[in-house]
């Protein structure tokens, strides 16, 4: 077995890492099926997929006992290609990807946090990038990394492998939320809720936009944006509002 529980709760795909005795470390047949989890959330059904692990870490990363039994470099970098598989199966979803990290998130665990739209962690998580000090350039995901952190904050935690917390990981953004373990699950259902709220074409076109974004030049940017609202307009959402909008003491808040 890969070590990979998926469970469907109404809109919600669960993933769970479940390799407890492998600090939950990825292994080529558990990262092809989060891969393949991910196609299969492209559902219509399918509105926010949640992230989980079995403690008592969230990923070890990749699983350095299995790579070090592979035949040749070639077999091990077959292996490491499944990074950028597995945050291109994450990152074009078009519905939400939620990580909660209740206990460390080293080197690709930590990693394959920052493929997920909104992470949120224990206070008490660990986080940090030991590859360096191992060896090697991390194999995947320091472009992920550098978007949220930055390019300083990325250069220190990968170049000197220091580890941090989850409040200083919430202070330089590799984080959005950061709470007491004990409150973990109440937070983490209050942010399904918030994402099960909103309107699954506009948060699309969100994904859509800062997916394509980096390929873009400014004027096909602001033209994408445009006519991703314009294209808007017309959904259910957007003519309520319009339509609330019209009525004394209608909506106020604008985009």
């Amino acid at each position: 077995m890969s070590g990979l529980l998926v469970s469907i709760d109404g809109p919600i795909h669960r993933w769970t890492l479940d390799r407890p005795e492998r600090r939950n470390a990825l292994g080529t047949e558990l990262m092809a099926d989060l891969i393949a989890a991910a196609a299969a959330a492209r559902h219509p059904a399918c509105r926010l997929v949640v992230l989980d692990a079995t403690p008592p870490a969230f990923c070890a990363g990749s699983d350095l006992k299995e790579i070090a039994r592979m035949p040749s470099v070639d077999a091990i970098v077959a292996h490491e290609r499944h990074w950028r598989l597995l945050s291109l199966a994450l990152r074009s979803l078009d519905r939400p990807v939620l990580a909660v990290i209740r206990g460390p998130a080293i080197g690709g665990g930590l990693f394959l946090a920052t493929f997920a739209d909104h992470r949120i962690a224990a206070r008490e998580a660990i986080f940090g990038a030991p590859e360096v000090t191992l060896g090697w350039l991390p194999p995947g995901g320091l472009e992920e990394l550098i978007e949220l952190v930055g390019v300083g904050r990325a250069r220190e935690l990968v170049l000197t492998g220091r580890r941090i917390d989850g409040d200083r990981a919430h202070a330089i953004g590799l984080v959005d939320e950061a709470v007491p373990l004990a409150d973990l699950d109440a937070a983490v259902a209050s942010a399904e809720r918030r994402f099960l709220a909103l309107p699954a074409g506009a948060v699309a076109d969100v994904k859509r936009y800062l997916r394509m974004r980096p390929g873009w030049t400014r004027e096909q940017r602001d033209r994408e944006q445009l006519e991703a609202f314009t294209a808007a307009l017309g959904s259910v959402e957007a003519r309520a509002t319009l339509r609330r909008s019209r009525e004394p003491g209608g909506a106020r808040a604008h985009g």
